[in-house]
């Protein structure tokens, strides 16, 4: 599936829409992997998975984001991971 920003009138709408593609239950436990997440995508991405869960669990090291769980339906899991932080 493609999202494209021109399709919606924000950014925060286009994300949230794919975040809710993803929420379903053929993604439960998938692992989705973003460059450089703990960078400055985890506070757009956080604030969004706030508002469409009350169970959003971050892990953090040293202040970074490296492990950011979805939980959803009340049985659903989806992880996002920094793939910058999983190279040595």
């Amino acid at each position: 599936e493609s999202f494209y920003l021109s399709d919606y009138s924000n950014e925060k709408e286009m994300l949230r829409t794919s975040i809710l593609y993803l929420m379903k239950r053929k993604y439960h436990n998938h692992k989705i992997y973003i460059h450089n997440f703990s960078g400055f995508d985890a506070v757009f991405l956080l604030t969004v998975l706030s508002d469409l869960s009350d169970k959003v669990r971050p892990v953090l090291r040293d202040g970074r984001y490296i492990d950011l769980r979805l939980d959803f339906s009340d049985k659903y899991k989806i992880y996002f991971r920094d793939s910058l932080l999983l190279l040595p």
